[in-house]
């Protein structure tokens, strides 16, 4: 490159551009490295005391013992079973009373037809005491 290209390259560059450029050349020239150079952690080589079944057998312990402890777990935060007098076949009945009521406040509308249409209970008057 000559002095002339070199000058335009640097004056269409801005000046962080080129000092960004010329350190990224001068970091990858000063650099040597070496395939074959010792690991900087020493000696990696890994020997190991035990064999692969070994290995797969305390692992597959360790599966079931959690398998045990997880069942356990779960047994024992089950919530009570409640006995109730309300049958599955008064909740369908009472559902199925009031389908178009739901469907209706979940309308377009949000209910404001519906609502127009049916006037909700009176409530019994409450008396303020001392």
């Amino acid at each position: 490159m000559n002095r002339k290209s070199a000058l335009i390259v640097f004056n269409t560059l801005s000046i962080t551009t080129a000092a960004a450029a010329i350190f990224a050349v001068a970091a990858i020239a000063s650099g040597t490295a070496y395939a074959g150079e010792k690991d900087v952690f020493g000696d990696t080589s890994f020997v190991s005391t035990k064999t692969r079944a070994e290995v797969q057998a305390e692992v597959i312990g360790q599966s079931e013992a959690l398998r045990m402890t997880h069942s356990l777990a779960t047994a024992s935060n089950q919530a009570p079973k409640v006995a109730s007098g309300y049958t599955r076949a008064q909740a369908t009945a009472e559902y199925m009373a009031e389908r178009r009521q739901v469907n209706a406040m979940n309308g377009e509308d949000s209910g404001a037809a519906w609502l127009s249409t049916h006037r909700a209970p009176e409530a019994a008057p409450s008396l303020a005491s001392r």
